[in-house]
């Protein structure tokens, strides 16, 4: 059984005929440049992502205000609904 590395002489130089390496190379090489980017000082992932988790937060909170306020006003609405429907029955 033979692998496509050993049907090149010199399998070291192979990756510059062999398009699998080529590709596999090429891979590698894009992975290397995204993590360089990630680590670079000059990246603004750490901002960007900062600034959607902040964002994230203020939502949330917000979303939590406006359903503590709106189950305060349910209460209220209904608490007004038995006032009425006490005072009607008494006519």
């Amino acid at each position: 059984m033979t692998t496509n590395l050993e049907t090149y002489d010199d399998w070291e130089t192979s990756t510059k005929t062999c398009p699998r390496a080529e590709n596999t190379s090429y891979k590698f090489t894009k992975i290397e440049n995204l993590l360089q980017e990630l680590v670079s000082p000059k990246s603004n992932w750490k901002k960007s992502y900062l600034s959607t988790k902040n964002t994230s937060t203020k939502l949330s909170t917000t979303l939590s205000q406006s359903d503590s306020s709106s189950k305060k006003l349910q209460s209220a609405i209904k608490k007004e609904n038995t006032r009425i429907n006490n005072i009607q029955r008494k006519k």
